[in-house]
């Protein structure tokens, strides 16, 4: 890489990095006699994080790759549905998905279980942005699926304020009133399975790490007492 950015000989860049190359080795077996008397505890520190982060990257991997696979489109979805005979109470509300093309798990249960879709539904998809800030006027996309289902998406850096972007939506047409609408969430049951995913070992750890994760309630300032959640049974 040295002598790319520089456009010289390989044999002058390695020439210039093996005085370096020596120090840091002199550097490291130095360091490797403090092992046994204490500096294997911030090894095995780091070990421990390593294995802890590997395994939440690869955990939360394999089941957005699942929840992909299994995913209804949502265009396909709401031709179908709107020919169906399930109720419709009135009022507004909000299903949170992570996949703005895909059903939110949650309507789909909600649909199953209890047989209702209410009068007006807004889906949300919150995207990381990559500016650090986004002005308010071009922060929502709002697209009309259909006479009842609207899809809002909103570009994020900052932690997201949902309920409050909701509301800078009513500038642009949208039926939002946050004390007056239900918001619906989908909270995964994660249960051990080593023949689906990650060891067993590895089960264990990402189950005790996502009982620690943030709460998307709190996370995405919803109101309180107007959220409900639909609970699903996950393997890992």
């Amino acid at each position: 890489m040295l002598h790319r950015a520089w456009r010289c000989n390989a044999a002058l860049a390695g020439g210039f990095i093996l005085p370096f190359v020596f120090i840091e080795r002199a550097f490291f077996a130095a360091n490797l006699l403090k092992v046994p008397d204490g500096g294997y505890v911030p090894l095995l520190l780091g070990a421990v994080l390593v294995v802890m982060m590997w395994t939440w990257s690869v955990g939360t991997k394999q089941i957005f790759d699942r929840s992909r696979t299994e995913a209804v489109s949502l265009e396909e979805f709401i031709p179908r549905i709107e020919k169906g005979s399930a109720l419709r109470p009135p009022g507004v509300v909000v299903f949170l998905t992570s996949d703005a093309t895909a059903t939110p798990p949650a309507l789909l249960h909600n649909l199953k279980h209890n047989g209702v879709l209410h009068e007006h539904i807004i889906v949300v998809a919150v995207e990381t942005a990559d500016a650090p800030r986004f002005p308010e006027a071009e922060r929502a996309i709002i697209e009309q699926l259909s006479d009842r289902f609207e899809r809002v998406r909103f570009g994020f850096m900052e932690t997201p304020n949902v309920n409050r972007a909701l509301g800078a939506c009513r500038r642009q047409g949208l039926d939002f009133e946050g004390m007056k609408t239900s918001f619906f969430l989908g909270r995964r049951k994660l249960v051990s399975n080593p023949d689906v995913g990650m060891p067993g070992w590895q089960d264990r750890i990402y189950i005790l790490m996502s009982r620690f994760a943030a709460d998307p309630s709190d996370f995405y300032h919803f109101p309180r007492g107007r959220v409900v959640e639909m609970s699903s049974q996950d393997a890992v």
